[in-house]
């Protein structure tokens, strides 16, 4: 029928010659055959509540939180949400912290402060008094946006530095949560300065872990590779004590063979670090400064091992994201695979520790996992929003209500909508 429709459309345009511009006609002929599908809200899964945020606010997947307030990012600035109450505490216009906020790999919390950076600047948040405390403008590139960490008031970033001939190499900044001004340098790893190459020049640290020790004496995890060539490259871990100002050690070999991959990012519970690199998860005793064990990854679909991405970890299990969106748990002691869960959209799989849930997200979709044994706790259908399903965000914030029974809020367009999460 519509193919008749548009076809008459044509001959009765031919005919009349009465339009000055027929392509446009012709468009809007074939866009008005085009009907878009309404959005069935008997679909959608029913929420306990809602209620809307100021245009363009949006938490971010790496938040803040403090009991049930979290910090959301605006087109301008920061904006503090009791999502429990549904009430907006304050707002504030800093383009700076709105910056360092927005897309963090990494937050530092210690007490009612929160800390973020961005390539480009830095800042502290008040929780509790929901203001900001202070940012700091960076030029740019002086840190990388990507590897921060923090321990007490301190937190670290990685970024570049320069020799006096112009050579770059990574190296770590440091500051003080209470002050913009205790900012600056803080150490370099020892590069052999062997070989230079243009992308990563002396060498570059590709992941940081703050922690304190069971002395009571705090440390610093750094792990960095410098080339050898042009394409391979060598690993090494470091343990700085930042209690004595001193290297426990500087460069453990990590990898034995050189290659081209590079530790991207790490977990560390209890005084053991794990790592993926390439098609292995690499077990590293943090204080003795040696490998404990090394987990190859299984078969993908493909007829190869899979690669590890993302790892999370909590003192009995160790989940991977890979790179055939496989989600992947190890049992922490004995190393054995606890489940696998397959076939799932894992580009953007969000973990919370505290709540022992795992969440996948899509536009339209939100599936809710137990982190503990991998079952699938519910699937959530966003619902209808102007006649279309809206689209919510991969971010998600989980608390607890008097009875303890645990909340999901997600937010779809300017709307967040509260579920249960059923156990």
């Amino acid at each position: 029928m519509q193919k008749h429709i548009l076809g008459l459309a044509i001959i009765s345009l031919l005919i009349s010659g009465c339009c000055e511009d027929t392509g446009e006609l012709l468009l809007n002929i074939a866009l008005q055959d085009d009907v878009t599908t309404p959005c069935d809200n008997s679909k959608s899964t029913i929420y306990q509540s809602s209620f809307n945020v100021e245009k363009g606010a949006c938490l971010p997947p790496v938040h803040v939180k403090k009991g049930t307030t979290a910090l959301y990012t605006t087109p301008d600035g920061l904006a503090w949400y009791d999502l429990q109450s549904k009430t907006l505490y304050a707002e504030v216009s800093t383009p700076i912290a709105q910056k360092a906020f927005s897309y963090p790999r990494e937050i530092h919390q210690y007490g009612n402060l929160a800390c973020a950076a961005s390539a480009t600047g830095m800042a502290v948040v008040d929780m509790e008094a929901h203001k900001l405390v202070w940012e700091r403008n960076l030029p740019d590139c002086t840190l990388n946006g990507s590897n921060f960490t923090g321990v007490g008031n301190k937190f670290f970033a990685v970024g570049k530095v320069m020799d006096a001939d112009s050579k770059k190499q990574d190296a770590i900044y440091a500051g003080n949560m209470e002050s913009s001004e205790d900012f600056g340098l803080f150490l370099t790893p020892q590069y052999s300065r062997q070989f230079y190459n243009s992308w990563c020049g002396f060498g570059k640290v590709t992941a940081i872990k703050a922690f304190e020790g069971a002395n009571t004496e705090t440390y610093l995890l750094v792990a960095f590779f410098e080339p050898i060539d042009q394409f391979n490259l060598v690993n090494f871990m470091g343990l700085y004590n930042l209690t004595r100002q001193t290297w426990v050690y500087e460069r453990a070999p990590l990898n034995q063979v050189p290659s081209g991959k590079g530790v991207q990012n790490m977990s560390l519970v209890s005084g053991i670090a794990r790592m993926p690199f390439g098609d292995s998860i690499f077990v590293w005793d943090v204080m003795a400064g040696k490998m404990k064990s090394s987990i190859g990854l299984p078969m993908g679909s493909y007829g190869h091992k899979l690669q590890a991405s993302d790892i999370w970890s909590n003192e009995s299990l160790t989940l991977v994201n890979t790179s055939e969106s496989d989600v992947i748990a190890y049992d922490n002691t004995s190393n054995a695979i606890k489940y696998r869960l397959s076939g799932l959209n894992g580009a953007s799989l969000q973990v919370d520790l505290e709540y022992d849930l795992f969440f996948l997200p899509s536009s339209g979709y939100y599936q809710i996992f137990e982190l503990s044994t991998g079952h699938a706790l519910r699937s959530i259908t966003s619902p209808c929003q102007n006649e279309s399903s809206a689209q919510f965000t991969d971010a998600h914030f989980c608390w607890k209500e008097e009875d303890g029974k645990a909340k999901l809020a997600l937010q779809g367009g300017e709307t967040v909508y509260q579920y249960d999460v059923k156990r």
